[in-house]
């Protein structure tokens, strides 16, 4: 990678940190007497947030695969697969007002989250055969592109943004049955 691909990767992965920094004080805040401020204040913005997270996504892996040309493994279409139709899905409940896409958003996230985590798992315990990824694959599942402050990968930023899109359409699904 250049120099320009090197600092826009740096930024991505200091964002994926900032997110695990966000998320992680939300479930405390969360969990330690918060509740309904963290449901009034992220669930209100739920929806909107998860689709920019969504977008981000998309932008970002379609930018590596198709400019930076790192090609994607198995793993990393089948993550695709779940999150391309959320930013479509979270877009066209925000254009028309429809909650109910939420749940669909939803269960998108949590099938590509089981993904990205075997992903993760299989990325740092590389003495397992992924079942997922076949040994003739042009590009490895194993293989780690790059490697930001010595743990942040694309499997990890993938399994970050399904986190955080999980639990904002959590909470915004909280907040619209007490709003």
């Amino acid at each position: 990678m250049d120099n320009f691909n090197e600092l826009l990767t740096d930024i991505i992965a200091l964002g994926a940190i900032s997110l695990h920094i966000i998320i992680f004080s939300g479930i405390v805040f969360y969990f330690t007497g918060y509740k309904k401020q963290v449901i009034s204040i992220v669930g209100k913005w739920g929806i909107p947030t998860a689709f920019l997270f969504s977008l981000s996504a998309m932008l970002g892996s379609l930018y590596y695969s198709e400019i930076v040309k790192l090609e994607p493994c198995t793993l990393c279409w089948y993550q695709r697969i779940f999150s391309y139709p959320t930013v479509f899905i979270l877009g066209l409940a925000l254009w028309k007002k429809k909650k109910d896409a939420i749940a669909y958003a939803t269960v998108l996230s949590i099938i590509g989250w089981f993904f990205a985590l075997y992903h993760v798992f299989i990325q740092f315990n590389t003495d397992i055969d992924s079942v997922l990824c076949p040994p003739n694959a042009t590009v490895s599942c194993e293989n780690i592109d790059f490697l930001a402050f010595g743990y942040v990968t694309m499997p990890v930023m993938s399994l970050t943004i399904f986190t955080a899109v999980i639990l904002l359409l959590r909470l915004a699904s909280k907040y619209e049955k007490e709003n």
